[in-house]
């Protein structure tokens, strides 16, 4: 399945301001985040548990409107980007969400750094992503049903967190509405 599937989402997201296309972006690697921290300490990884800490909260900082400088963008992309785990360990681990967190926090670096707002649409796949394979891989008599509800339910809820976003930043300022953002980014239910 594909998120082009979601032309309604993909436009709002496309008309996003930059900051508000990171809070998004910092939004859906957020939903999945527990699961790559539970990797990495099982993995007893300490350091790239801190640096993918470090570039979420970079994400989170950019979409306040707090100043990072375009170098230490480019640097945190470029080396979460190298720490990913594969699809292949997430899954041995028994973390299948691990990557899917990984690669959403990339894409949240490369939007901030380079001002693409592809990214922040291969950061929301991401968490389309996760409920395919939850969906797929769990024991339901129509996993294909149970997918294209949970993908429904998704982009209507992404929409709506747009729409929330904007309210919020209209109403208190950025920086107080991503503070207020954040607690909306709760992780998916099979993440926790």
């Amino acid at each position: 399945m594909s998120l082009e599937r979601s032309e309604k989402l993909i436009g709002m997201i496309r008309q996003l301001a930059l900051p508000d296309a990171a809070a998004i972006s910092a939004s859906c690697s957020s939903r999945l985040m527990p699961a790559l921290l539970r990797y990495l300490e099982g993995e007893r990884d300490i350091a790239r548990q801190a640096l993918f800490t470090r570039a979420q909260e970079a994400i989170w900082l950019f979409a306040g409107g707090n100043p990072i400088s375009q170098s230490d963008l480019a640097h945190l992309a470029e080396a979460t980007f190298a720490a990913i785990p594969t699809d292949e360990e997430s899954v041995h681990a028994a973390e299948p969400y691990a990557e899917d967190a990984a690669a959403a926090i990339c894409y949240g670096l490369r939007l901030c750094a380079s001002g693409d707002i592809t990214n922040a649409i291969w950061a929301s796949q991401r968490i389309f992503d996760a409920l395919d394979h939850y969906y797929i891989c769990g024991e339901y008599p129509d996993p294909e049903y149970a997918v294209q509800k949970a993908w429904d339910i998704e982009a209507d809820g992404q929409v709506g967190d747009i729409s929330d976003l904007n309210k919020l930043v209209g109403t208190l300022g950025r920086e107080d509405a991503i503070q207020i953002f954040r607690l909306k980014s709760r992780p998916l239910p099979f993440v926790r």
